[in-house]
């Protein structure tokens, strides 16, 4: 798709198809810069076309992991189906056609608009806060145990209740909507927050697994509107798995795209020892929310009085 930009792109600019980005397991198709200017590109995927929600999860992750002046711009063909396109429109920068791909390059020259900016920050300090705190503690957990004392919970997940996803395209309230179609295949829900319990030992696509995860994760406890993900509650969900998937060249990819994603990793061995430590990450987040707080606090205060 980004082929004749490449070849005929001037020198000044810099373009990246299929980027690798440290934090996201789902990246934009491609970004472009120039002068410090940032556009981040999608086309629909087949899993989007037939869950238009799955485009909006992965467009919420990259608002975050992207600078707050970044363009997000849709690009529709004419094989994509109207009906999606429009259910999503409102929540990019742009949405273009493929034939002015070119085109769009002149937004470059203009200045990042204030609602782009707006939607990157709402909600952007408690998610790194949260994004912090799993990433440490999953760490923690692959520290703390040694490989062979690493029995992992062994549950049938039919035995509890099933998370249920909220409504992004229908009303936009605080409540999940109820019903099967809204249950979740990957999720359930204990005391304190959520598990999931995927099998990579097996599964021949690990990685795609582990996406499907943490696209499916942001679906349960928030509500999408306008292009702003914001979240009903900040309960703990755990993936409980001996490790996650990851690259050669970087074996942590996994565990840290599931951490940004609002996931942690859990070498649980019982669902009372699973629910204990959602419960345990549900109390370090709000003490991490307070701490970040007045630290913030303390910066603008020192800084008006200057």
């Amino acid at each position: 798709m980004f082929e004749n930009l490449i070849k005929n792109k001037d020198s000044d600019i810099a373009i990246v198809a299929s980027p690798d980005h440290p934090v996201l397991v789902t990246p934009p198709d491609g970004l472009v810069a120039k002068n410090g200017k940032i556009a981040a590109y999608y086309k629909l995927l087949s899993t989007e076309k037939k869950s238009p929600k799955n485009l909006l999860s992965r467009l919420a992750l990259c608002r975050y992991a992207l600078p707050t002046h970044t363009q997000h711009i849709l690009i529709a063909n004419e094989n994509n189906d109207s009906s999606v396109i429009d259910k999503v429109y409102s929540s990019f920068d742009r949405v273009i056609e493929l034939n002015d791909l070119n085109q769009s390059l002149l937004l470059l020259n203009e200045s990042p608009n204030n609602l782009s900016v707006e939607r990157a920050t709402v909600g952007r300090d408690k998610h790194y806060v949260k994004y912090n705190l799993l990433y440490e503690l999953s760490i923690q957990q692959l520290r703390d145990d040694e490989p062979e004392e690493r029995r992992v919970l062994d549950v049938n997940t039919d035995n509890y209740e099933k998370a249920i996803y909220s409504n992004w395209f229908g009303r936009f309230d605080e409540k999940p909507i109820k019903g099967k179609s809204y249950e979740s295949k990957y999720f359930s829900k204990t005391s304190n927050g959520y598990f999931s319990t995927p099998d990579f030992v097996n599964s021949k696509r690990r990685f795609d697994l582990l996406r499907r995860l943490c696209i499916s994760s942001l679906q349960i406890d928030s509500i999408y509107e306008d292009g702003v993900l914001s979240k009903v509650t900040h309960e703990s969900k755990l993936i409980l798995s001996q490790n996650l998937p990851g690259y050669t060249h970087d074996e942590l990819k996994g565990l840290r795209g599931a951490a940004f994603a609002g996931l942690g990793l859990s070498h649980a061995k019982s669902y009372d020892s699973a629910d204990r430590y959602s419960e345990y990450i549900n109390y370090r987040f709000e003490r991490g929310l307070h701490e970040y707080s007045k630290k913030k606090n303390r910066y603008n205060k020192r800084n008006n009085n200057r």
